[in-house]
């Protein structure tokens, strides 16, 4: 494969790699969009279903009872979806880290200088190892973009349906209300004859007593010394060093904990 080609797809994937990484950020703005449409929909539902009189009135209490059960049915749809979204533990496939990749280059330099590679050839291999893992991280991390952004559509969606038979419940709701009688209040007075009260008679004063002996107070724990760990220098060898691997981090990893590099 000719240089320049080699160069092509380096780019390409970095390319893939870093959009895929920015489209996490864009399905949290939809998941915040979406959340506050159903939070709406949640205290419009609940709204109705408390303040309705609830009488049965044949076909206009149907006429409310029955997009209920649907308005309910789309809003807990799209709400699971939405937890499903939220509070699925997706793996994100990210580079190694740089102390792993500088360990690599080290070793392919040395590699290089025994085999007698020149120094093109040297950098087109480099290349095609970071090309190959932003290939393979980038791959994996679209399956799971897409894999949430459908369920994050289709849950926008629900959201829109549902307002359908929330519509058709505030006509039939404004009537059932407009219909409730008013129930008259009775106040009724009932007259007690007074009774002489009785002064209060005064309790003798007690004395606090102690609760008991003071706890004894913990020993502060003896820190043993920390053992030095001892580095050794590795020998360089002839053989050519393999590319690290990528590592799966959460969604919710700020910072990767970087690897010490042996």
């Amino acid at each position: 494969m000719r240089l320049e080609l080699h160069e092509q797809l380096y780019e390409h994937f970095k390319a893939a790699h870093t959009l895929e990484l920015e489209r996490i950020d864009k399905i949290r703005d939809r998941v915040s969009f979406v959340v506050g449409f159903l939070t709406l929909l949640g205290g419009v539902i609940g709204t109705f279903v408390t303040s309705f009189p609830h009488a049965w009135h044949c076909g206009r209490t149907l006429l409310f009872y029955v997009p209920l059960a649907v308005s309910i049915s789309l809003f807990s749809w799209a709400a699971s979806l939405v937890l499903w979204v939220v509070g699925g533990k997706y793996l994100y496939e990210a580079m190694p880290d740089n102390p792993e990749i500088i360990q690599y280059a080290e070793g392919l330099s040395t590699w290089a200088d025994s085999a007698a590679v020149t120094e093109a050839d040297l950098v087109r291999e480099f290349k095609k190892d970071l090309a190959l893992a932003y290939s393979k991280a980038s791959q994996h991390n679209y399956t799971i973009n897409r894999r949430r952004a459908d369920r994050l559509g289709y849950a926008t969606r629900l959201v829109v349906f549902t307002f359908l038979p929330v519509a058709l419940m505030l006509p039939s709701f404004l009537y059932e209300s407009s219909q409730k009688p008013d129930k008259p209040t009775q106040v009724q007075i009932v007259s007690s004859p007074t009774k002489p009260t009785e002064p209060a008679k005064l309790l003798p004063m007690s004395t606090p007593t102690n609760s008991g002996k003071a706890q004894e107070q913990a020993k502060p724990a003896q820190q043993a010394p920390a053992q030095q760990q001892s580095t050794g220098t590795a020998k360089p060898t002839a053989a050519r060093p393999s590319f690290p691997q990528n590592n799966l981090v959460t969604e919710a990893v700020s910072k990767m904990e970087t690897k010490k590099a042996k």
